[in-house]
């Protein structure tokens, strides 16, 4: 699915960006961070408090799930390092008609096929069926990670959006993994892209 999309850019306004290793300490001072920005803003409180809230649980997400590739190999085929390896990108921005944020990182081949599974799974159902699946979610035992698979099916929730995302291959085993969500303001149900 084709995520990044640079038309009609003039009214996007950069809230956060982050590229860098993403630590338990940074997650916390990047939510902090975007929370303080987003007060900056004259928009509706609400809307702006369920962005905080998806956005929050994106870039947990990312934290929870960064490092599990055992190596990557850059142009120069030299083994890159593991704080590399953990490094992301978080770019979160407002627009006349929605909030967007966008996060990209290193993920493994074999975790590519669960995501995509997992994500074109949540994009093919309704709210109710969401729902469903979501309870189904709450009653499976938890991964070593804490989640049951819950915060892609939260997301597109709490979202009303399909997912958006993107794989590039770096090598056959390493690819970089861009996901994006957006917030519509107004409760307007379509987007000019």
């Amino acid at each position: 699915m084709n995520v990044i999309n640079y038309k009609n850019t003039y009214d996007e306004k950069i809230i956060l960006v982050y590229k860098g290793v993403l630590s338990f300490d940074l997650v916390s001072n990047i939510i902090e961070t975007l929370e303080k920005k987003l007060d900056e803003i004259d928009e509706d409180r609400q809307l702006k408090k369920k962005f905080h809230n998806v956005a929050t649980e994106c870039i947990q997400n990312l934290h929870y799930h960064i490092g599990d590739i055992e190596y990557i190999k850059n142009i120069n085929e030299e083994v890159l390092s593991d704080q590399l390896k953990k490094t992301v990108i978080i770019l979160a921005t407002v627009r006349s008609k929605y909030y967007n944020l966008l996060t990209v990182n290193y993920i493994s081949n074999d975790s590519l096929e669960k995501i995509k599974k997992k994500i074109d799974l949540i994009n093919s159902l309704d709210e109710k069926s969401l729902r469903i699946l979501y309870k189904q979610s709450m009653d499976q035992d938890f991964s070593e990670k804490g989640t049951a698979g819950l915060g892609y099916i939260d997301i597109a929730r709490k979202t009303n959006q399909k997912l958006r995302y993107q794989f590039d291959e770096l090598n056959p085993d390493v690819f970089l993994f861009t996901f994006q969500i957006r917030i519509l303001k107004n409760n307007i149900n379509t987007v000019n892209l």
